[in-house]
């Protein structure tokens, strides 16, 4: 599976080096081959040339920018299957049920596993390692790079990320995975030490929530373990499959085994 890239800084220059990617974050410059990665997501003020958005484009690479309005760029969608899109519109509301039961299932059950019952954001408040302000600011930081991922996941489906009722559907989807992935990595890593205005403290944040990302996790539907990441990706795939011949299939939103 490809690798996905989060740049985080307060001036990003994306470049094309051959067949690779110059990033420059603050100075410091990296590389990465584009044929490792299925998307970059950027928060900061960033410049990309157009030879690194060619580069992207020939490699399916998206690049989604972490504004106050998610934006992203991307090749011109896969081929439009027009059943797809109907269908999108067509069964609009029971997607957005089922991906509504389904997060408030995970967050039930994350709730009854980890914190015996007890809402998460209240137990880690309750353990005072940070504030309710700083808890508030952490999570809807880290947010928005688990709305990127799912994002790119549609993009790649052929899906348009917005349905017929006018709901972002990459948010709703991370919804889904955000008791298992953003509330138990915040029960477990919050710390009274954490300096939010550190970019350097947030970096480290960061890099530990991609790799909160990778861990197994089991699956009430199916049975098998996958890391979140690749659970996200199932799921949408499941959702494109669904479309495609809703007469024949059902959709079912992931679910945390119990």
């Amino acid at each position: 599976m490809k690798e996905s890239l989060w740049v985080l800084g307060k001036n990003i220059f994306i470049g094309k080096k051959s067949g690779r990617f110059l990033v420059e974050i603050d100075g410091v410059k990296s590389e990465i081959a584009a044929l490792k990665l299925r998307t970059i997501i950027v928060s900061g003020r960033v410049e990309a040339t157009s030879r690194a958005l060619e580069l992207a484009f020939r490699n399916d690479v998206s690049i989604i920018l972490l504004e106050d309005k998610l934006l992203w760029l991307y090749k011109s969608f896969p081929e439009k299957d027009v059943s797809l899109l109907l269908n999108l519109y067509k069964y609009s509301r029971e997607i957005v049920e089922e991906l509504s039961k389904a997060a408030e299932f995970n967050r039930k059950e994350v709730s009854r596993k980890f914190t015996r019952g007890v809402d998460i954001g209240k137990a880690i408040l309750s353990t005072k390692k940070c504030s309710l302000e700083d808890l508030l600011r952490l999570s809807l930081f880290l947010d928005k790079f688990l709305v990127g991922e799912s994002l790119d996941f549609l993009l790649k489906t052929g899906l348009t990320p917005i349905t017929s009722n006018n709901i972002f559907l990459p948010k709703l989807i991370a919804e889904v995975f955000k008791p298992i992935a953003l509330q138990v990595f915040l029960l477990k890593k919050t710390s009274s030490r954490m300096n939010l205005e550190d970019f350097g403290v947030l970096k480290w944040i960061l890099a530990d929530f991609k790799k909160h990302l990778k861990e197994t996790v089991i699956s009430d539907l199916e049975g098998y373990s996958k890391n979140i990441i690749e659970h996200m990706e199932v799921c949408v795939k499941s959702l494109a499959m669904f479309l495609r011949n809703p007469v024949a299939r059902e959709f079912k939103a992931f679910r945390i085994g119990v």
